[in-house]
């Protein structure tokens, strides 16, 4: 679908709203491979640009990243990867291309920590012929505000709703625990982790601070089990940390594993605190079951993820 879209001769705005493990970044991939245009993948996630470079290299595709800007500018059919706020600082002058912004959600939902993010958004928009916006989560208020934006675009713009607030993969058991305060949370994880030392169940822990991933980690070496953390600004530690620990048991993260790092297949994920974005949520749920598998959901506090069958 997204192949016979970039081939059409007229330009345009596209959202894309599909379920997570939709498998649209083998659909990006089989696109880039199959249009011959100059294209800009943005990401405002270092991981997910990393993970798709990747991708594409092995897949030989001509692909460049941020340092090799001029490189993709001689290149007619070419695909650079970067982020946001590296974009706002290599473009030089205006230049065709088409684009693709992924995790698009994140350009809203951040915008009150990362202001360039917005500026990002309507210089993208504005400069290219093409483009894939690419979500699996808008609420509606932020679907509103997308729809009164494209006011201001001269291509047109539309929507393809294949699926959004939704899980592909529901789990097949979802334990609630009204539990609440740091005390009680962590004696139950103490337990918890006891309890994994004697199952080869593979666990995410989803945590509200830093300080607890390490808190987590110093509990997962006392019990001698395999155990990894991913803190905000450390995904790319966590991926090679990954690479050379391929048989983890439990990992413990704040909220920014909940998008663009390829995990291996989960039991179970546990979130130890009430998440208030319904968005961010459902990400941190569906980093489970992306394969199919049966998991388990287990939340604590205050519930505001509501996904539908």
């Amino acid at each position: 679908m997204l192949s016979e879209l970039a081939k059409l001769d007229e330009n345009f705005h596209c959202l894309l709203l599909a379920p997570p493990a939709w498998g649209k970044t083998s659909k990006i991939i089989n696109m880039l491979k199959s249009t011959q245009a100059r294209w800009l993948y943005i990401a405002p996630l270092r991981a997910i640009v990393d993970e798709v470079f990747q991708k594409l290299t092995e897949q030989q595709v001509r692909v460049f990243q941020d340092q090799q800007y001029s490189d993709w500018l001689s290149q007619p059919y070419s695909v650079l990867v970067t982020t946001p706020e590296k974009w706002l600082i290599i473009k030089k002058g205006a230049i065709p291309f088409h684009l693709i912004i992924d995790e698009y959600h994140l350009f809203y939902l951040w915008e009150s920590f990362r202001p360039c993010l917005e500026e990002a958004k309507f210089d993208l928009l504005t400069s290219a012929q093409k483009s894939f916006l690419l979500t699996a989560s808008m609420s509606h208020s932020n679907l509103d505000r997308w729809s009164k934006e494209c006011e201001f675009l001269t291509q047109k713009s539309f929507a393809i709703k294949i699926g959004n607030m939704e899980l592909k993969n529901r789990p097949s058991r979802h334990i609630h625990l009204p539990i609440k305060g740091i005390s009680l949370i962590q004696k139950y994880l103490y337990c918890y982790l006891l309890f994994l030392k004697f199952s080869k169940k593979r666990v995410l822990i989803f945590v509200p601070y830093r300080s607890w991933v390490d808190w987590g980690l110093r509990c997962c070496q006392f019990f001698a089990i395999a155990g990894l953390g991913c803190k905000g600004g450390e995904a790319q530690f966590f991926r090679r940390d990954l690479r050379q620990n391929p048989n983890v048991q439990v990992i413990f993260a704040t909220k920014v594993l909940s998008h663009g790092v390829n995990l291996p297949t989960l039991d179970t994920v546990m979130t130890t605190y009430s998440e208030v974005s319904q968005e961010m949520m459902l990400q941190m749920v569906a980093r489970a079951g992306r394969r199919g598998e049966k998991y388990k959901l287990i939340t604590m506090g205050s519930i505001t993820c509501k996904w539908k069958a």
